[in-house]
């Protein structure tokens, strides 16, 4: 699949978020999937997302390369339909979740949010026990943002 999403925010810093164990649906491991294989790194790495299995059988933890993450792939106009813009990714092979959040950013003009999807839709209800954000500049110097 063309790499079609790469990290929004610019210059030499690096980010880096991580999640603590949480429950997942099911229903959107596809997309987790899926953003690793569109994901343009800036690391050299070949993919976004390391997913590792929690204690129990249906939970996960995440670590990512990035947390916001632009559209890199062909021209959508901004003004076209949020649901015509959806359909034209899937015909591309985007996963349907996956091209669900690429058409809300094309249209509201925001990357995609990784923070905002993982605790809003691939976290099971109130299963988010805590979320943090590591921002890295390019000198070492890190940020936290917890969010819970």
């Amino acid at each position: 699949m063309k790499k079609i999403l790469r990290n929004a925010l610019k210059g030499e810093g690096g980010s880096r978020m991580s999640v603590t164990e949480f429950r997942y649906n099911f229903e959107y491991l596809d997309c987790l999937k899926e953003l690793n294989s569109i994901y343009e790194s800036y690391c050299g790495s070949d993919h976004l997302l390391s997913i590792s299995s929690g204690e129990s059988s249906n939970t996960i933890i995440i670590e990512a390369e990035a947390y916001l993450l632009e559209y890199i792939g062909s021209e959508f106009d901004a003004n076209m339909d949020k649901d015509v813009i959806e359909a034209q990714l899937r015909k591309q092979g985007v996963e349907h979740y996956t091209a669900e959040f690429i058409a809300e950013s094309i249209v509201t003009n925001k990357p995609v949010d990784l923070v905002d999807i993982i605790q809003n839709h691939i976290a099971s209800a109130s299963q988010l026990s805590a979320c943090h954000i590591d921002i890295t500049d390019r000198d070492g110097n890190e940020e936290r943002i917890v969010l819970s």
